[in-house]
């Protein structure tokens, strides 16, 4: 009898230990008939979350063994950890779409009623979140700064509704790294927004109907129905001049909204930094929505912003482009956030120490092929400080 119940406490210490295992997997996806890689491609299950980069390759830690792979527009995957190790590349397949079944209706009364949904399927009370965000910032397309964030963010909610007027927020940064590679005396600090700004973006999702012209598109997925935007005309102080809606057509939810900003900064002044000026060129907006099903709620699962500008010094004209990709890694969660950076101050003035072992257990965007070869770049001039300011812990 002793010998026994000696095996069953030896299983369920087995069976307790491979639970709260950290399983780990890393992948490539690619679309199966172009071969082309799938950006924003979501991995996830009911505790993880984590998108692919633009090369198509994703890393993902959890300890639970599901996993679930979607993408708008492509046959959803249901895997596992062991079954994606046995795979070199995991290719998605396209939805086959007949033209005949698509219906092309006036959006104006949908979108209202997708509108008033807000108040119910989007977070409006106070929530906490897992989060990892990059900023990448070009010089004449080429990297001259990089910045990796990984941490925790309390909202008090996701849309102002009539009782709370403002949105707040805490941030916990649990872990960054960061690396600038500066000409000495050749490039102006160049800032980047505080993580408030970044988030007041992020939730940037409702327009004013009157403001706007809406059509419908036919969308690659039956799921959902596809509604395009233009401003009009007879109102120019609107920002976003045109892009789209991909509204669910059971829950009108929305699952994606982007848009851009061009005109309205063509003919902005320039403002003035020390011996330098600057103009914003161009803004791109993307944010995409997932829904947790125990909480009956969407959050954002990964969002992506774009700002373009250019910096005169010396009468010397450069572009620059700005990136910020941001995944929510985990959702509604119980953890505590504990404050320690200022929501509304420039986030590469965060300065926390740098955790090679925090970063080798962590959901992130793998480092593309292009960062890659940028942080080569830095090593390499490591050597010339004279002409190179190198700035970072990467």
């Amino acid at each position: 009898m002793l010998i026994k119940y000696s095996k069953i406490v030896i299983v369920l210490f087995i069976i307790n230990t491979a639970k709260g295992q950290t399983l780990k997997t890393k992948n490539t996806i690619i679309d199966s008939k172009t071969k082309t890689p799938l950006e924003y491609a979501n991995i996830s299950n009911k505790t993880d979350n984590t998108i692919t980069n633009k090369d198509g390759q994703f890393l993902f830690f959890s300890k639970e063994k599901d996993i679930t792979i979607s993408y708008v527009g492509y046959e959803t995957i249901h895997t596992t950890f062991e079954e994606i190790e046995k795979k070199d590349t995991i290719f998605m397949i396209a939805n086959a779409i007949n033209l005949d079944e698509i219906t092309v209706n006036n959006p104006t009364s949908f979108l209202k009623e997708v509108y008033k949904n807000v108040w119910k399927i989007y977070p409006l009370e106070p929530y906490n979140e897992d989060f990892f965000l990059r900023c990448l910032l070009k010089k004449e397309d080429k990297i001259v700064r990089v910045q990796d964030i990984s941490g925790k963010i309390w909202r008090n909610t996701f849309y102002p509704k009539k009782s709370i007027d403002e949105i707040k927020y805490g941030l916990e940064i649990l872990n960054l790294r960061k690396v600038e590679l500066s000409e000495r005396n050749k490039i102006p600090y160049i800032q980047f927004p505080s993580y408030k700004t970044l988030f007041l973006w992020f939730s940037a999702i409702i327009l004013k109907p009157k403001e706007y012209v809406f059509t419908e598109v036919p969308s690659n997925d039956l799921q959902y129905r596809k509604i395009e935007f233009v401003k009009n005309d007879e109102n120019k102080d609107c920002l976003p001049e045109k892009g789209y809606y991909l509204i669910d057509k059971n829950e009108k939810a929305i699952k994606e909204v982007a848009y851009e900003i061009v005109e309205y900064y063509k003919n902005s002044p320039y403002s003035r930094g020390g011996s330098s000026k600057l103009k914003t060129t161009g803004l791109t907006l993307f944010i995409m929505f997932n829904k947790d099903i125990q909480k009956n709620k969407y959050y954002i699962g990964n969002s992506y912003l774009k700002n373009s500008f250019e910096i005169v010094t010396d009468q010397v004209k450069s572009n620059y482009e700005a990136t910020y990709d941001l995944v929510t890694t985990n959702s509604f969660t119980n953890k505590i956030v504990k404050k320690n950076f200022p929501e509304n101050k420039d986030l590469f003035k965060a300065n926390f120490s740098y955790s090679e072992e925090f970063w080798s257990s962590q959901n992130q965007l793998p480092l593309t092929n292009e960062l890659k070869q940028f942080l080569k770049s830095v090593v390499e001039k490591k050597n010339k400080t004279k002409e190179y300011v190198i700035i970072g812990n990467f």
